[in-house]
């Protein structure tokens, strides 16, 4: 019984890297299609929220029917515990597409954050259909090509930067950039339309489409290797 008892401290303690988050990932959704939170390994004090309110486990969108879509998007971080999660699916038949943040502590989900973007009344909120595979997004880094970590998080930050700022001139964006809003599905910007791209920033503020801070403890970098 001891024996079994210190096995299981160990894997508890032991470092949770990339297949194990995303093992996490698949847990979360598998509980939340089932309706059965009771089936995740939670902290004691284990926090949720949907759209930016804090909501009991079980409630929102654990309610409806969930069907997972084939769009399926991973990026791990075990040097902070978490692991996030973009993909599409269908809410009582209707196509939606989610973003998931979970914070991972021995072993136990102590975060779990939810950005749900669905359809609305007066039409289309998101183009769920319009996500396709991107292999670039799952390739392996080669390790004299990559970023350090402090570099990603500079460069991610740059972008809500240039957001708040409408400028386009703190984030270093690649000539075949594309950009994915939710209003408006897959915008891809040519090296010809590149200079354009300040104005579609200084929209995005004007209208009101930068919305509030994500809830929770800081960005999930991704594992480049």
């Amino acid at each position: 019984m001891l024996l079994a008892a210190s096995g299981g401290a160990r894997a508890a303690d032991a470092p949770c890297d990339r297949a194990c988050l995303n093992g996490f990932i698949d847990q979360y959704i598998a509980a939340l299609v089932a309706h059965d939170p009771s089936k995740l390994p939670l902290t004691k004090n284990a926090r949720y929220t949907e759209n930016g309110q804090t909501l009991k486990l079980g409630d929102g969108m654990w309610g409806p029917v969930i069907t997972m879509g084939t769009y399926k998007l991973y990026f791990a971080d075990p040097k902070a515990g978490q692991v996030g999660f973009y993909g599409t699916l269908e809410e009582h038949g209707h196509p939606a597409i989610l973003g998931l943040r979970l914070k991972v502590e021995n072993r136990k989900i102590s975060e779990m954050e939810t950005i749900l973007i669905r359809s609305t009344s007066r039409g289309s909120f998101s183009s769920p259909q319009d996500l396709k595979d991107q292999p670039v997004l799952n390739e392996i880094v080669a390790p004299a090509d990559r970023n350090t970590r402090d570099e990603m998080v500079t460069i991610a930050n740059s972008y809500f930067e240039g957001l708040e700022k409408a400028t386009d001139k703190y984030t270093p964006f690649d000539k075949n950039c594309k950009r994915i809003e939710k209003r408006t599905g897959d915008v891809e910007r040519s090296q010809q339309q590149e200079p354009h791209y300040q104005d579609e920033l200084r929209r995005t503020v004007r209208y009101g489409l930068l919305e509030g801070d994500h809830q929770g403890g800081g960005p999930a970098v991704p594992d480049c290797g």
